[in-house]
């Protein structure tokens, strides 16, 4: 509000102007809404709902969040929300659908919420997800069946260690039906 001449403090009331002040906030990428108000002690209110994003977007030149109404919401040099980064050839149709609803789930889920550090989607709309923990990456394929899929992950996972060390394999992939295939 100073930076944009319209800060209300030391004013008299005459001389605030509540939609110029309402507007100047809306030009901020974190801000849904603004409602500026007098209250009844001749304070000036102003109440702000920010948006709220879920996953970033990183792609070769673009770069943008999809927010929690799978809207694209521009990114900040000043800000940088912790959210799940999602790369590769995202096209914006399958990002504010499928996409939005499994990032949705795996953050929904405590034993999904930290477990990647990335999702790549590839042209196909095929998933590859790589976790925080090992040096292999998940191919999942379409989301088709993701919970079905991410629930054979969760078992082969409990397993592995029993067989192998987790830098046994490069890939797991789980894109077939009740298999789970590694390489």
């Amino acid at each position: 509000l100073q930076n944009s001449g319209v800060y209300p403090v030391g004013k008299q009331h005459s001389k605030i102007d509540l939609t110029e002040m309402e507007e100047s906030l809306l030009k901020l990428n974190m801000v849904k809404s603004v409602k500026c108000y007098f209250a009844n002690n001749g304070d000036v209110n102003v109440s702000v709902t920010q948006r709220v994003p879920v996953f970033r977007v990183k792609e070769e030149g673009r770069d943008y969040y999809i927010d929690n109404e799978r809207k694209r919401m521009p990114t900040s040099i000043k800000f940088s929300a912790y959210v799940p980064i999602v790369t590769g050839n995202v096209n914006f149709d399958f990002a504010v659908s499928e996409l939005y609803d499994f990032v949705v789930y795996l953050q929904s889920e405590s034993r999904w919420r930290s477990a990647f550090t990335q999702i790549y989607v590839y042209p196909d709309n095929k998933v590859e997800l790589i976790p925080r923990v090992g040096d292999f990456r998940i191919k999942l394929g379409t989301l088709e069946r993701y919970e079905a899929k991410l629930g054979k992950l969760e078992k082969f996972l409990k397993v592995l260690p029993k067989y192998h060390s987790w830098d046994k394999y490069s890939v797991i992939n789980l894109e077939y039906k009740d298999q789970v295939v590694c390489q």
